[in-house]
């Protein structure tokens, strides 16, 4: 006997391909995801403090820095004077920014092949839709 159908279950499924693949892009460059968010936020925004790509990360300052340490020994990131006298800046080096380059390529085909049809597109126009909501305090 089969049970009903879950979309959350379903949808689980489909997200684990998905990570796999996604991984096969990052990996040639080092990067998990985590490492990909700060290089996208950085190419997004030149030259952020620690505390507000650590915002924007959804992280805490000190699990940020175990990251910024990795990509600046890989040469991906570098921190920029603030020329306040407050915090680093972070931005990306030379070979960070050609990274995301070649990472962005390489998620463009990906999305590519991984939602052709119509029913794939129409699940990636809802997964954009849902990422882009704003992020809602938690109810009690």
């Amino acid at each position: 006997m089969t049970g009903p159908s879950h979309p959350a279950i379903d949808l689980l499924r489909v997200a684990r391909d998905v990570e796999l693949a996604v991984a096969r892009v990052l990996e040639p460059h080092g990067l998990t995801l985590r490492k990909y968010g700060i290089l996208r936020d950085l190419g997004e925004v030149p030259g952020l403090s620690t505390s507000e790509l650590a915002r924007r990360q959804r992280t805490t300052v000190d699990d940020l820095r175990v990251l910024l340490r990795s990509l600046t020994d890989a040469g991906l990131v570098k921190q920029a004077a603030s020329g306040s006298g407050h915090e680093p800046l972070i931005a990306l080096s030379a070979a960070g920014s050609r990274a995301l380059t070649s990472v962005d390529t390489g998620l463009s085909t990906l999305d590519a092949e991984l939602f052709a049809g119509p029913e794939r597109s129409e699940l990636a126009a809802a997964v954009i839709a849902v990422v882009s909501e704003p992020v809602r305090a938690p109810q009690d």
